[in-house]
């Protein structure tokens, strides 16, 4: 049930693109990226009602992995969260501290902070629904930190499946992610709103094609955090 629940978190709202406010129902939250950087282990959270009716908030962390094409949460006492639960009247700013028992080492670290509206509760005759903000938490080691996105194009049945693997110790963020081809044009993965690949882990995505490529090599393009993204590459086969 909690793994459902997390899922939801992702696709409910995809809100961890830049460093402006982000709003769910009544609640604006920034930072919407929370960092630790280069060994530090606390940060904070601000949240602001900018509704016109008393509501309240649950905050919690988890520890945040992926798997080839999904992310997993699962709970942890890693984040000490204060106030983990709160009211905030109409126009009202909670400010919430977030600190690190263990600092990363090595690796960056990298954690979910589900932030849950809790609406008061009205009349018997009104449905309120409780909104969801995901907002990721990366924590860095004292030492100096960096991606290494390594790319891979592996043909299969009527599909293409491009990888990234990042063994790199940092995090990188892509977008606007393309295969080209002669015979085959351009085909644009499909990415979230913001899509992360952590260090350590490697993320597929299926770009559907009619029949068989028969291209030796494929052009990658798109964007990171790190800069273009601009690879050719030869065409795996499955096996």
């Amino acid at each position: 049930m909690l793994n459902t629940q997390v899922k939801m978190a992702f696709f409910m709202l995809a809100l961890c693109i830049t460093c402006d406010p982000a709003g769910a129902g009544q609640l604006e939250v920034s930072p919407v990226t929370l960092d630790m950087p280069n060994g530090t282990a606390s940060t904070v959270l601000t949240v602001v009602n900018r509704g016109t009716e008393r509501t309240g908030i649950q905050v919690r962390g988890f520890t945040w992995s992926q798997s080839t094409r999904d992310d997993q949460l699962s709970p942890t006492r890693d984040l000490l969260i204060s106030p983990p639960i709160a009211e905030l009247n109409p126009g009202e700013t909670q400010t919430v501290r977030i600190l690190l028992r263990e600092p990363a080492r090595r690796i960056e670290a990298s954690y979910r902070v589900l932030v849950d509206e809790i609406p008061a509760a009205g009349s018997p005759s009104t449905v309120r629904l409780s909104l969801r903000l995901s907002l990721p938490l990366f924590a860095g080691p004292a030492e100096r930190t960096a991606p290494d996105l390594q790319w891979q194009v592996v043909n299969g049945p009527a599909k293409l499946e491009l990888r990234a693997m990042n063994r790199g110790t940092r995090r990188e963020r892509v977008t606007e992610l393309a295969v080209a081809a002669a015979g085959l044009g351009t085909i644009k993965a499909q990415l979230l709103p913001n899509t992360w690949v952590l260090p350590g882990a490697e993320r597929h995505w299926t770009l559907p094609v009619r029949g068989e490529v028969r291209s030796a090599q494929v052009q990658v393009t798109g964007n990171s955090d790190s800069g273009p993204v601009n690879a050719v590459l030869p065409v795996l086969r499955a096996p």
